[in-house]
């Protein structure tokens, strides 16, 4: 995980190419083939700085090569682009983007979706308990709705359990438990 991707434009501004740097400071071409057999956007190849073809298939790409997983990077691509490719300024000659930061933003997108999940699928009731739940008592839900969260999700998903930050579905159960309140103290169903 400790890869740099990096956007390298040249004189023609739909000539741009994404270098993925190694910790040896190896060199490769990130290459459309892979990304365009799931799905071809843009025979073109890779652009940035706005939410086109270019753009998605530059972040189908960079997913699919970080996570090795097509179903994975054919699920996150469209935000990926909307959230990250598109933020990088078409102006830019170059970039970089560390793995470790796509793997960060993935983790995010994962427990929000799983807190989305989660969220709409309680009732009004079960809302409102745990909207009036002090954040100190959450333990209380930890045996029997942890136990349906953890049932439901970590145990079949050991990337959504790295992405709560713990190492056991347990406490990652407790993690998504917070996140639930958090979010419903904000008021948000997502």
């Amino acid at each position: 995980m400790n890869r740099t991707f990096e956007g390298v434009s040249h004189q023609n501004p739909f000539s741009r190419d994404v270098l993925i740097i190694d910790e040896n400071l190896t060199t490769t071409f990130l290459k459309p083939d892979r990304s365009q057999a799931l799905k071809n956007h843009s025979p073109d190849g890779f652009n940035w700085g706005y939410a086109g073809s270019g753009p998605a298939q530059l972040a189908l790409a960079i997913l699919l090569e970080v996570t090795d997983d097509e179903s994975t990077a054919l699920r996150y691509y469209q935000e990926f682009k909307f959230q990250v490719i598109a933020a990088i300024s078409s102006q830019e000659t170059n970039w970089t983007m560390k793995e470790s930061k796509i793997v960060e933003w993935l983790d995010t997108q994962r427990i929000n979706a799983v807190v989305e999940e989660i969220i709409e699928n309680m009732d009004a009731t079960e809302i409102q308990t745990v909207r009036t739940t002090p954040k100190d008592d959450l333990v209380a839900f930890h045996n029997d709705w942890g136990r349906a969260i953890r049932n439901k999700y970590l145990w079949r998903d050991e990337t959504l359990v790295r992405a709560t930050g713990k190492e056991h579905a347990d406490d990652a159960g407790m993690v998504v438990i917070q996140r639930v309140w958090e979010r419903l103290q904000a008021g948000k169903k997502m």
